[in-house]
C-alpha cells in the first residue's frame, strides 16, 4: 500500500488500511499478514501503531535487480465484524 507524499500525515494510509482490514474481517478472515521491506521505517511505524506486530518470519527476494529483506507482520481481526469464522488472509 502506498500513498502520495502530499497526503502523508493526513490519515489517508490509516483509512485505507482500516478499510482493507474491515473487508477481510467481513469476508471471514480471522487474521491478516503483510510483508514489508525491513528498511521501510515509516510504513513499519504506521503498521505498528495500527496494531500489527512482526511475527519473526523473514524472506529475501529480488526487487528490480536488488536483493531486499522483508519482515512479515500479523494482526488479529477478532472484534471486527464477521471475523473469526474463516481463515488467515
Amino acid at each position: 500500500m502506498y500513498t502520495h507524499p502530499r497526503v502523508w500525515g493526513a490519515g489517508a494510509g490509516r483509512r485505507l488500511l482500516e478499510t482493507a482490514l474491515d473487508a477481510l474481517a467481513a469476508s471471514g478472515c480471522r487474521d491478516a499478514v503483510l510483508w514489508t521491506e525491513e528498511r521501510n521505517r515509516r510504513p513499519r511505524a504506521i503498521y505498528e501503531r495500527a496494531g500489527w506486530r512482526p511475527d519473526g518470519a523473514t524472506r529475501e527476494r529480488d526487487f528490480l535487480g536488488c536483493a531486499i529483506r522483508e519482515l512479515r507482520y500479523r494482526i488479529s481481526l477478532a472484534g471486527r465484524g464477521g471475523a473469526g469464522k474463516g481463515e488467515r488472509c
